[in-house]
């Protein structure tokens, strides 16, 4: 484990992972906490309101999801009507 700058803990590498569901009904956090990384593997890039490790509660910004791995280390995922998507996190 490494920190970010803002203090929160991160990973170098990724050693857990799950799929990021439900996005049509409610925002995407872990249940411990932890902050994450995004992967893309869907069909296309897509645009996501996230709030990042340093960012406080209910403050999100717009980030762009190519294909693979973010390089964000995200807390949490703003509920989104995008109707396809196929995303997993990472720690």
């Amino acid at each position: 484990m490494t920190m970010t700058r803002s203090g929160e803990k991160c990973s170098l590498q990724i050693g857990t992972m799950g799929q990021i569901e439900n996005l049509g009904i409610s925002n995407f956090k872990l249940e411990d906490g932890n902050p994450f990384q995004i992967k893309n593997d869907g069909l296309e890039v897509i645009e996501l309101d996230v709030r990042l490790a340093g960012m406080p509660e209910g403050e999100f910004v717009a980030t762009r999801f190519d294909y693979g791995w973010s390089t964000e280390i995200v807390k949490e995922v703003k509920q989104t009507n995008l109707t396809y998507f196929n995303l997993k996190w990472g720690y």
